[in-house]
């Protein structure tokens, strides 16, 4: 669509006034529902506009629409749109700049919704979200290739404000839970929270293990003091409990007294017929076993002879 130069000699008004009923235009020159065209080219009315056609905008005019009205979107670039305008005709705070972009204060959508095929999709039926595809069958399902989830501090840039991250570990297969520091507490941990009083932060809720950026492991604990620190109780179901190895590393058990000085250190050992025993050693290292959970030095029975 182009638009012919006037010809020379022909006279040029300031603006074409076209009046409708009463009352004021938008620019207040002419009678309501009438329509005026300045010398600038711009067309104002408080009417309705009906184009049986195409819409074209901008220096190169561009074609905004199909002949069935349909805007195309990608074009609106090309023309300027007047935001001011828009704020006057009750969209509240809803804005179209020359760019096409609409702002929207508050979006409702009755159906699912659709952003670039698969960029987002929200299946307003199964009440799923889907980051990367359009079929998500869980809550929230991410999918690509190798899709990290980044967990970032209060809207912060990566990795400054880089709090960890969730993903597959590609090729060598396997699920990634990565931790970075904590630059709020300066603490570099990945820290598991599974009871207590949630609070806004989760600061309120006890911790069940935390995993600390050495290697060290607690589970029950806040602050582990060994590769495995279990502040409670271990059940191994079946198998060996190995310490050390053979002809490298020498290992080692360790079992420590309790408080007061009355509750030995004990090792329990059951017997085919499943009676507990408990070998403990006196404060002079004589070796003993007591059929129950011995309290002092003189519990139990001296075992064997010793020397």
């Amino acid at each position: 669509m182009s638009l012919p130069n006037i010809p020379s000699g022909v006279v040029s008004r300031e603006s074409l006034r076209i009046g409708g009923g009463y009352g004021a235009d938008p620019k207040g020159t002419s009678p309501a529902g009438g329509l005026e065209i300045d010398n600038a080219g711009n067309l104002a009315t408080d009417g309705d506009v009906a184009i049986k056609g195409v819409i074209a905008a901008g220096s190169t005019p561009q074609t905004l629409t199909d002949t069935n009205g349909n805007i195309d979107g990608t074009k609106i670039q090309a023309g300027t749109v007047d935001t001011a305008q828009l704020a006057d005709d009750a969209v509240d705070a809803n804005k179209l700049d020359s760019t096409g972009t609409y702002a929207v204060a508050a979006l409702s959508v009755a159906g699912n919704l659709t952003v670039d095929t698969k960029t987002l999709h929200v299946d307003s039926v199964g009440n799923k979200v889907g980051i990367g595809t359009a079929s998500p069958d869980q809550a929230l399902t991410l999918s690509g290739t190798y899709p990290h989830l980044r967990v970032l501090y209060n809207g912060g840039s990566y990795p400054a404000a880089w709090f960890g991250e969730l993903y597959h570990n590609g090729a060598s297969g396997g699920l990634v839970i990565t931790g970075a520091v904590d630059n709020i507490s300066g603490r570099d941990a990945i820290t598991f929270k599974v009871s207590g009083t949630a609070g806004a932060d989760g600061t309120a809720m006890a911790t069940a293990m935390v995993i600390e950026a050495n290697g060290e492991v607690g589970i029950g604990t806040d602050s582990p003091a060994a590769t495995l620190d279990v502040n409670g109780d271990v059940t191994a179901r079946g198998g060996d409990v190995v310490l050390g190895v053979d002809g490298g590393t020498r290992g080692m058990l360790t079992v420590w007294d309790g408080s007061g000085g009355n509750a030995p250190g004990c090792i329990k050992l059951c017997s085919p017929n499943g009676t507990p025993w408990y070998l403990f050693v006196e404060d002079d290292g004589t070796l003993k076993v007591h059929s129950a959970l011995p309290t002092q030095n003189g519990d139990g029975t001296i075992v064997g002879t010793q020397v």
